[in-house]
């Protein structure tokens, strides 16, 4: 009878040692999880403060040379920050990729010009800005 005492005792606090472990693997792939979660709310925070800077400028009618300046001035910047995600402007008519030239080339050139935005294009797998598209007002 003593030893059977003893069995259960010692089957107890096996089981209760059992229990302490589950639950701190528990509390640690919970606490893992939430780690997970919040750094996606950071990236995806981070997103949308970079594609904010940018997307004042749909709908607007009339952009001048110089706020096109500001968007790849605020595009180089965020390309050197980011390399792996550029960002590239665009005019068209003609066709130029803002980005990869010296923008105050072409200020004289288009100092009476209005422009639109013609489209903003995002990346599919985290919706961050890829292009902005300006056309010339005719």
């Amino acid at each position: 009878m003593e030893n059977a005492s003893k069995a259960l005792l010692m089957t107890g606090g096996i089981l209760i040692g059992i229990i302490i472990l589950s639950l701190g693997v528990y509390l640690f792939s919970s606490s893992s999880r939430l780690s997970i979660q919040y750094q996606e709310q950071q990236q995806m925070q981070e997103i949308e403060q970079i594609n904010s800077q940018f997307a004042v400028y749909p709908g607007e009618e009339d952009i001048t040379i110089h706020d096109i300046v500001t968007v790849v001035n605020l595009a180089k910047e965020q390309n050197e920050s980011d390399p792996t995600e550029p960002i590239t402007v665009r005019m068209t008519k003609p066709n130029l990729d803002l980005t990869n030239m010296n923008i105050n080339d072409i200020i004289p050139q288009y100092i009476d010009a209005n422009f639109i935005c013609k489209s903003i294009i995002y990346r599919e797998n985290n919706g961050k800005i890829q292009e902005i598209i300006f056309e010339q007002k005719t």
